[in-house]
């Protein structure tokens, strides 16, 4: 069922700008077989925007679809580049931390990110139904008001957890009765403000209901929200205090958001459709979405390449697209009519640099190093 008002504001001032009819429920769930990645469950993104309130969202979002497990993997960490930012976010917060603050992670996933915050004298605990580990600290739970009854915490951090959650702006109001207004909050997203500047397609997937801008932010907290850049201004890191988030959201002015995708998509299904072998590094949520997009019958994509090893040997969700280890290919056999597609801008460096020297064409999503020889 389509939505017909927005998710933050409740007004029916709302437009469509992009549509995705067929796309995987979750991106970042791989398969051990292609005929069972085939089977994944299908949905479907209404890209949709607000014109009082500048809230983005999936209209079509199906809640139903969204039961988080041990089997999920959006895990980055395998990346020192991803690591380096941890630590950047790491120290961010750090420096706004009393000693001795009581904090709770929501959404704290695998833990990385935990037990560096817990590396460095932390009091943290954390709530994720996805965690594999053993740690007593962490509650594999949904954080709501029955978990999260008698929990005492000065500040809140929720990375990469809030684009996840539908109704946002509502979570965040039941979050601030569960905590109190004195909790200082931490919440790492996307900025959309990067994904439309980059016309990024593949940056929009159904797991993700919600999509964030600075302005956004900046009207839920009554414009006393501090908004820190990070990840090469993909993400933003936003501190704010729960006191200070508005309890109604009146109308503003907003950005309107037009057709952002179609002529990208187009350049990369040109490119797609030229007589060579294609490759991408990324089995995340990027490189799932282009897949799917852009080769939904698999004809045209030969792999999808990913350090991790727990994707490795395995099958993209509904294209069955293989998941391969780097050293699964001989890229020195590739010639100039191949190319390999690398999903993120932040990690090209890290990739080629590991990598023989090859004859194929290197494109760069998100950067402006497209079309170059390596």
């Amino acid at each position: 069922m389509t939505k017909s008002c927005c998710d933050a504001c409740k007004s029916d001032n709302i437009h469509p700008i992009y549509h995705l009819p067929r796309i995987p429920a979750f991106q970042n769930l791989l398969f051990p077989t292609a005929e069972e990645a085939r089977n994944a469950p299908v949905a479907k993104v209404i890209l949709t925007a607000c014109s009082d309130c500048g809230f983005v969202f999936n209209a079509a979002f199906n809640a139903d679809l969204m039961e988080y497990n041990g089997n999920y993997q959006n895990s980055q960490e395998n990346s020192q580049n991803f690591q380096n930012h941890l630590g950047n976010v790491a120290d961010i917060i750090m420096s706004s931390l009393a000693p001795n603050e009581k904090v709770v992670e929501i959404g704290c996933g695998k833990a990385f990110f935990f037990e560096e915050l817990r590396n460095r004298g932390v009091d943290i605990i954390g709530f994720d139904p996805t965690y594999e580990g053993n740690s007593p600290l962490i509650k594999k739970v949904y954080f709501n008001e029955e978990t999260g009854r008698n929990i005492s915490a000065s500040t809140i951090i929720m990375r990469h957890t809030l684009e996840h959650i539908e109704a946002p702006y509502d979570f965040l109001l039941s979050l601030k009765g569960i905590v109190g207004g004195s909790t200082r909050i931490f919440i790492e997203i996307p900025r959309f403000e990067w994904i439309v500047e980059h016309r990024a397609f593949w940056d929009i997937f159904h797991e993700h209901p919600n999509y964030f801008s600075e302005d956004f932010f900046n009207g839920i907290f009554s414009g006393k929200a501090r908004i820190h850049r990070v990840f090469s201004d993909q993400y933003m890191l936003v501190e704010a205090m729960l006191g200070d988030l508005a309890d109604t959201l009146p109308p503003r002015t907003c950005v309107k958001y037009e057709d952002i995708f179609s002529n990208e998509i187009q350049h990369f299904d040109t490119l797609l459709s030229k007589n060579g072998r294609n490759f991408i590094w990324g089995a995340g949520a990027k490189g799932v979405a282009f897949a799917n997009i852009l080769d939904p019958d698999a004809t045209r994509i030969q792999a999808i390449i990913d350090i991790n090893p727990r994707k490795q040997e395995h099958f993209v969700s509904l294209t069955a697209h293989p998941c391969l280890s780097p050293e699964k290919v001989d890229w020195t056999t590739l010639t100039e009519k191949d190319y390999l597609f690398i999903m993120n801008d932040r990690y090209a460096d890290e990739i080629l640099a590991s990598l023989p020297k090859m004859a194929c064409k290197v494109f760069v999503l998100g950067k402006d190093k497209q079309g170059i020889q390596t």
